[in-house]
């Protein structure tokens, strides 16, 4: 009903149905509604550049900014926020476990933080491919149609260069905040002698667990 997409007054963007759709089944946690987004998006991009008669890459950066910034908002406060705090718990919840030396088996929870682990890793990977897509996509259009492009073209070309930049920091401090996890874990489990570690301070030995119990 839209072909050429419908103007958002509050945002001062123009975006199309799929891109509304994306973000409700994003809000919803469709996984399987997302599953393959980014390469539908970048075979719309490229229908709508072969199907325009003059061949105007505007729509074509358009559409893949769009899809980076929807890419942004998910790895910035799902991959990194929402996926880092539950690293971030579970890996102090399974120390504070092992310094306690409570009769409880943890095996459950070094389970599930493994498995937190291979979902965050997972989710980080499959962003990695989406993104090189999408880069490699933007440099061939860009050397292709690079004589015929136009001031307005260029302005949203340099739109999405500034999501997908956008996007590799997060992703990059994704990475880094997940590496420092898993070292926590390791030095906690097998290198300090109570089971506690940070990164500031190393080892750290001499605590005392309060008794909830004992009110004298």
């Amino acid at each position: 009903t839209e072909p050429n997409g419908y103007t958002v007054p509050v945002f001062c963007m123009r975006v199309w149905h799929a891109d509304a759709m994306k973000t409700m089944a994003s809000l919803n946690r469709m996984v399987l509604v997302l599953d393959g987004q980014t390469e539908y998006a970048i075979n719309r991009a490229y229908f709508k550049l072969l199907s325009d008669p003059k061949q105007n890459p505007f729509d074509f950066f358009h559409i893949l900014k769009m899809d980076m910034r929807f890419m942004l908002f998910d790895a910035f406060f799902v991959n990194l926020l929402l996926n880092g705090a539950k690293l971030q718990f579970q890996t102090s919840y399974w120390a504070l476990l092992m310094y306690a030396n409570l009769d409880v088996n943890v095996r459950w929870t070094q389970f599930t933080l493994c498995l937190t682990h291979l979902t965050c890793a997972h989710s980080w990977f499959r962003k990695l491919i989406e993104w090189q897509k999408v880069r490699e996509s933007r440099i061939m259009v860009r050397e292709e149609f690079r004589t015929r492009m136009a001031v307005a073209d260029w302005r949203e070309y340099d739109k999405l260069v500034f999501f997908q930049r956008s996007v590799a920091v997060v992703l990059t401090l994704q990475f880094l905040f997940q590496l420092l996890c898993a070292i926590k874990f390791c030095m906690s489990k097998w290198y300090c002698e109570a089971h506690l570690w940070n990164l500031l301070h190393g080892c750290v030995e001499g605590l005392k667990v309060v008794d909830a119990t004992n009110f004298d």
